[in-house]
C-alpha cells in the first residue's frame, strides 16, 4: 500500500512539474515568435523624374527611422507588403511601365521587379508574405522604362523588423 501511494504521488508530481514547465515554456516561445511586431514604414516619391529613389518614413515617435530618409537602418530589415501606383498626368497614352529596384550604395542594383499596366488606372499589389526583404543600407529606386507614357506616384508599405522570422505578417494579422 505504501509503495502504491509513493508511485501515485510520484506520477502526480511528475505531471505537475511537466505541466508547469510546458505552461511556462510555450508562451515564452510564442512570445519570441510573435513578439517581432515590426515598425510600420511607408516609402513614396516626391515629384516625378525618369529615375528616382523613394523617400521612406516611419511614424513619428518610432525608435528608428530610415537613414537619410532612404536607406534601411543598420540592424533592421524592410519587409515590403504593399505597392500602389497611381498615374498622375499623361504625356501620351495610358501605359505605366517601370522597374522597382533594390539599390545598394550609389549604383549597385541587387534585384529588380518590373511593373506595367496598359489602362492608365491605379493599380496595386498586396502580399501576405513579404514580396521583398531589403537588407540594411539598401534603398528603393524607381526607373521608368522607355514605353512609359504617364507620370505616376508610387507608395510602398511594409515593416521594419529586427529579424526576418515575422510570423504575424505571414498569418496576415
Amino acid at each position: 500500500m505504501k509503495n502504491l501511494l509513493v508511485r501515485s504521488f510520484g506520477v502526480v508530481f511528475l505531471f505537475v512539474i511537466v505541466g508547469t514547465g510546458m505552461i511556462w515554456m510555450i508562451p515564452g516561445m510564442a512570445q519570441a515568435a510573435l513578439g517581432n511586431q515590426g515598425i510600420p514604414a511607408r516609402c513614396y516619391n516626391i515629384g516625378f523624374t525618369s529615375s528616382f529613389f523613394l523617400t521612406c518614413v516611419t511614424p513619428s515617435g518610432s525608435p528608428v527611422s530610415f537613414v537619410s530618409s532612404q536607406r534601411v537602418p543598420d540592424g533592421y530589415y524592410f519587409l515590403i507588403t504593399d505597392i500602389v501606383v497611381t498615374p498622375t498626368s499623361g504625356v501620351s497614352g495610358n501605359v505605366v511601365d517601370f522597374n522597382l529596384e533594390d539599390a545598394y550604395g550609389a549604383s549597385s542594383i541587387q534585384s529588380i521587379n518590373h511593373f506595367r499596366t496598359l489602362d492608365g488606372n491605379t493599380f496595386g499589389q498586396h502580399y501576405t508574405a513579404p514580396m521583398w526583404v531589403l537588407l540594411p543600407d539598401h534603398r528603393l529606386g524607381v526607373v521608368a522604362q522607355a514605353a512609359n507614357q504617364l507620370n505616376f506616384d508610387i507608395r510602398v508599405n511594409g515593416f521594419l523588423v529586427t529579424n526576418i522570422n515575422y510570423l504575424p505578417l505571414i498569418l496576415n494579422q
